[in-house]
């Protein structure tokens, strides 16, 4: 226990002076006891104690114990008396021990240090000391005194608390909703001012002092933002929203504002409603604003707003609405039959188109009640639900029980609850109807003069002949611009009704010959589509037009020739463009043509299969289109005949494409060259520059 040895001769030696021999002796007798009996409660009190106590020495070995430390560690005294502190303590608590009980030896005293100590069983509890060093007469080192106090719950519970506040700041920061914590303290004080003047209705308040929501904006502290906040609204960093509202509100923002004014002064925790910010670059956001108040009382007032973005559903909402107002203003008449076979909508045409005064006249009625054949609403949905939409026309019945012809296109669709509705659109064919059976009539007319016009085809063709001849015959620029003033306008017009004559007795052949007609008649066709080719070949050489320039992207047009031309199966055509090229102008129908005829040379030269090459580069502000093909490619002798006029190697050909082609690049201020090797293939190469063009259109 503790030594009072020092302490008792002290005590005794100062008051021994005072006393005779006698009464020192009885004195002494009388202190000693009195010590004895302290010593007694003292030792009781240790042991006993509410508070585990421990006593070490200079060693921070265990000289004493009591028995709240025992139970609190589960040892015994023989177990502890003699083993090192240092040996209860959990390892990674002992460095921190060794190297601080120097310290609290020489300091003399320590407040609150806490250990991780080891118990018996095995488990841990966190402990705080407090202790004081007991010093001998000659104030040299003794012993320690130390209390300890189990704050092992403490600890968890400001573990849990920091764990929460992490939790939160987390969720507050990582919550995909822009969230704001902002002060209303200075807002609060301010409507409770405004209150005890005698205001009860802050909404006409606000309505009437309109500068007073723009003060309350400013009074408005934002405290925190979170990083979807700061996405939402383009910022760097919170720093850039902290502070007033006013850099993200817009006057539109306000109304919203004064309805979370007016929910606040009422004492309202929590409120919603949509409203308007905007970026920090001026962008508007449609949002839907969420305040609940976190913190309130007499001195502040704190609140957590979420301002979930709303600009697409908005965005959505104005369409659905714009679709609505088309579909109800469309010239067609829509209407939407339920389950039940009853209309539950229709827009205004519907209304017009069969006689109605209003919609409600229409809603809820049976379809079968606006048509000649009752049966026919039946029919649609049968049709619908056997192959999801209809095409019928039948005859309608207006309100007044007159009869028109409709063309009605419906689709299977299902409702919200997957219930079936069948949408329709109706179109008025009346006027249509009549018009067919005109036509018919004039059909038959034009069948009169079939044997006639058989009689005019086989005409025109031996003038074609004659004519081709002749032309032939004279000099080959005379003859071609001779060709194309005279004639090509008296053939084309006659071939265009011829085709059209065609097209109508192709109509009205009976089915026991038509087959055999109907090929004879596709003949007459393609062979008058070539003859116009050619007629168009002959105009466009004899003409001198001057480029109707335009600027154009070449890549786009060579893309859209390509994309449009009908290859055969055994060519493989390849498209190499490069990217960028400037546009600039030139005359697209001139130049799509020149490429055109280049391409169907080219496929004419593969009769057994290969590949075209058509690709593009710019260098030097010259534009460069080469067509590569893999055919039978050009002899050396026929290569520097291939652009005069009238000069081809087909059998059938006039000899004007490449020639056409030479043309129109020279109108460009381009050249064109070719490359050929026998068995190889061709290449054809245009360029064309772009400046000299550019200072024409200018």
């Amino acid at each position: 226990m503790v030594n009072f040895t020092h302490l008792n001769n002290k005590l005794v030696r100062t008051l021994v002076k005072k006393l005779t021999y006698n009464e020192q002796e009885a004195r002494i007798q009388e202190l000693e006891a009195e010590l004895r009996n302290s010593k007694v409660k003292f030792d009781h009190f240790l042991k006993y104690a509410p508070l585990p106590y421990q006593s070490l020495d200079e060693n921070g070995d265990f000289l004493e114990v009591n028995q709240f430390l025992l139970d609190t560690l589960g040892y015994t005294e023989d177990e502890l008396i003699g083993k090192n502190f240092g040996d209860l303590l959990h390892p990674d608590w002992v460095d921190h021990f060794k190297s601080n009980f120097p310290r609290f030896k020489a300091v003399g005293e320590v407040l609150g240090v806490e250990f991780e100590m080891v118990k018996k069983d095995g488990t841990t509890i966190l402990v705080s000391f407090n202790g004081r060093i007991q010093r001998d007469n000659e104030d040299s080192f003794e012993r320690t005194h130390c209390i300890f106090q189990d704050v092992t719950s403490r600890a968890k519970a400001e573990q849990v608390t920091s764990e929460n506040s992490q939790r939160f700041f987390t969720l507050f920061n990582e919550s995909p909703i822009p969230t704001w914590e902002e002060d209303f303290t200075e807002v609060f004080n301010h409507l409770k001012k405004i209150q005890q003047t005698g205001v009860t209705d802050f909404r006409k308040y606000f309505n009437e002092h309109p500068d007073e929501l723009k003060l309350c904006s400013s009074k408005t502290k934002v405290l925190d933002v979170n990083k979807a906040a700061i996405e939402l609204h383009g910022a760097k960093d919170k720093k850039e929203l902290l502070g007033n509202l006013d850099k993200i509100f817009t006057e539109k923002s306000l109304f919203a504002f004064k309805e979370e004014l007016i929910a606040i002064a009422n004492g309202e925790k929590e409120f919603e409603i949509e409203g308007e910010v905007r970026t920090l670059k001026g962008q508007v956001k449609h949002v839907l604003v969420t305040l609940v108040v976190q913190k309130q009382t007499n001195d502040i007032s704190i609140a957590l707003i979420t301002t979930t973005d709303i600009t697409q559903q908005k965005t959505y909402q104005t369409k659905l609405e714009n679709l609505h107002t088309a579909i109800d203003n469309s010239l067609n008449g829509f209407g939407i039959v339920d389950k039940n076979r009853n209309f539950v909508y229709v827009n205004k045409a519907y209304v017009k188109m069969w006689g109605y005064d209003n919609k409600e006249e229409v809603l809820n009625c049976n379809p079968s009640l606006h048509c000649k054949d009752p049966d026919i609403p039946r029919q649609i949905i049968s049709k619908l639900r056997s192959d999801g939409k209809c095409i019928i026309e039948f005859i309608a019945r207006r309100k007044d029980g007159s009869f028109f012809d409709v063309l009605m296109y419906a689709r299977l669709a299902y409702d919200e609850n997957g219930l079936e509705i069948y949408p329709s659109t109706s179109i008025d064919i009346t006027e249509k109807k009549n018009a067919e059976k005109a036509l018919k009539e004039k059909e038959k007319q034009l069948a009169r003069y079939q044997n006639h016009l058989e009689q005019i085809i086989e005409e025109r063709n031996v003038e074609l002949k004659e004519a081709q001849k002749k032309l032939l015959q004279k000099e080959k620029l005379a003859a071609i611009g001779q060709l194309a003033g005279s004639v090509a306008h008296d053939i084309r017009n006659p071939l265009g009704a011829i085709s059209n004559s065609i097209y109508f007795l192709n109509q009205t052949q009976e089915d026991s010959k038509k087959e055999l007609q109907k090929k004879h008649f596709q003949i007459m066709e393609r062979e008058i589509f070539k003859a116009n080719e050619i007629i168009t070949d002959l105009m466009n050489f004899s003409k001198e037009a001057t480029p109707v320039l335009t600027r154009s992207d070449i890549n786009i047009l060579l893309r859209n020739i390509l994309d449009e031309l009908d290859f055969p199966s055994n060519i493989n055509k390849k498209l190499d463009l490069t990217p960028h090229i400037p546009s600039f102008f030139f005359d697209t129908n001139q130049i799509q043509r020149a490429c055109l005829n280049l391409i169907i040379n080219a496929i004419q030269a593969m009769p057994e299969g290969g590949t075209l090459l058509v690709s593009s580069s710019f260098e030097n502000n010259i534009v460069t289109i080469n067509f590569h093909d893999t055919g039978v490619g050009i002899s050396n002798e026929n290569i520097e005949n291939i652009f005069d006029p009238l000069y081809t190697t087909k059998p059938k050909g006039v000899g004007l494409g490449l020639t056409i082609v030479h043309t129109f690049i020279e109108k460009h201020d381009g050249l064109i060259e070719v490359e050929s090797e026998v068995g190889q293939g061709s290449n054809f190469i245009i360029s064309l520059p772009i400046e000299p063009l550019k200072e024409k259109k200018q």
